[in-house]
C-alpha cells in the first residue's frame, strides 16, 4: 500500500485524501486539518426534541399520563432520533476533505464514552458529541472539566444517585481509572474521596450543577492534597501528577499509528 494512501487510512476513515497528501505533501494537510472550523450548528433532527429541564418534564409527564401506544411512539421517536444523530455522524466524517477533527472525535467518544442507551436525552448526548469535537485538537484538561460536568456524563456514570451520605463512586473512579491517570496512579480512598467531591453534582440546564442539599462539603484528602474540592479542583490535582501525559498520549498514538508490537 503507498504512503500517501496509508495517512490518509490513518488520518481519515479511507484513501480519500490520498490524492490530495500526494499532491501537497502531509504538513500541509495537517495544517489544514488543524484549521477545520468548528461547527456549533444544532442538527435538523433535535428541533423537536426536548433541549430545556422544563422540556424533559413535560415529556416525563405526557409518558406518565398516555396510552401504552402512545409511549410506544413517543419513544420510537426518540430512537429515530438517535439513529438519525448516528447517520449525521457517519455522514460527518465521511464527508469531511479534512476529515482529523472527526477522526479524533471519534477516538475521544471512545474514550469518554457516554450513550444513548443509558442517557436517554439525544439533545445530552449530542451536546457531549460536541465537547469531544470542540476540543478535539485542544486542551485535554479544559476537556475533561466539560466532560465531567456534561449532563451526559453525570447520568451515564450516575452521578445523579452520587448524594452526601450515600456515595456513589462511579464518576470518581471512572475519572483516574479510565480517563486520566490509569490503575496503579491512585488509591481507592482517592476514589472515595473524589466521590465525595462530586457528590451533589446533578444535571442542570447547560451542564451539570451542584444541589446545596445533596453535596459534600467535607474536608478530603485526594491525590495528596487536602482541602473542600469540587469537579475542577478534583481534574486540577489530577493534572499536576507526573503520570498524567502519558496514559493518553499511548492512546492517541495507538489509535493513529497502532499498537507496540502490531
Amino acid at each position: 500500500m503507498e504512503n500517501n494512501t496509508v495517512w490518509s487510512l490513518r488520518l481519515g476513515f479511507s484513501s480519500k485524501q490520498a490524492q490530495e497528501i500526494q499532491d501537497n505533501g502531509l504538513t500541509h494537510f495537517l495544517e489544514k486539518s488543524f484549521r477545520v472550523k468548528f461547527d456549533n450548528s444544532i442538527p435538523d433532527f433535535l428541533i423537536d426534541s426536548p433541549e430545556s429541564m422544563a422540556d424533559l418534564k413535560a415529556m416525563r409527564m405526557s409518558l406518565n399520563n398516555a396510552t401504552d401506544t402512545d409511549k410506544k411512539e413517543i419513544r420510537k421517536a426518540e430512537n429515530q432520533t438517535a439513529d438519525a444523530m448516528k447517520q449525521w455522524w457517519i455522514e460527518k466524517m465521511m464527508a469531511a476533505d479534512f476529515p482529523l477533527q472527526e477522526k479524533m472525535t471519534l477516538m475521544l467518544h471512545n474514550h469518554f464514552v457516554a450513550t444513548y442507551q443509558k442517557v436517554k436525552v439525544n439533545r445530552w448526548v449530542f451536546e457531549h458529541n460536541q465537547i469531544l469535537r470542540r476540543n478535539a485538537f485542544g486542551n485535554f484538561k479544559i476537556m475533561t472539566k466539560e466532560i465531567v460536568k456534561s449532563n451526559a456524563m453525570v447520568r451515564y456514570l450516575d452521578n445523579t444517585d452520587n448524594k452526601k451520605g450515600k456515595i456513589n463512586e462511579n464518576l470518581s473512579r471512572e475519572l483516574l481509572e479510565l480517563f486520566t491517570l490509569g490503575i496503579g496512579n491512585y488509591t481507592e480512598e482517592d476514589v472515595k474521596n473524589g466521590a465525595k467531591g462530586l457528590a451533589g453534582l446533578n444535571l442542570g440546564e447547560e451542564s451539570a450543577i451542584y444541589k446545596k442539599n445533596q453535596e459534600d462539603n467535607s474536608v478530603i484528602t485526594y491525590l495528596g492534597k487536602t482541602g473542600v474540592f469540587k469537579a475542577d479542583d478534583l481534574v486540577d490535582i489530577i493534572f499536576e501528577q507526573k503520570s498524567i501525559p502519558y496514559r493518553m498520549t499511548r492512546k492517541i498514538l495507538e489509535w493513529f499509528i497502532g499498537p507496540k508490537n502490531s
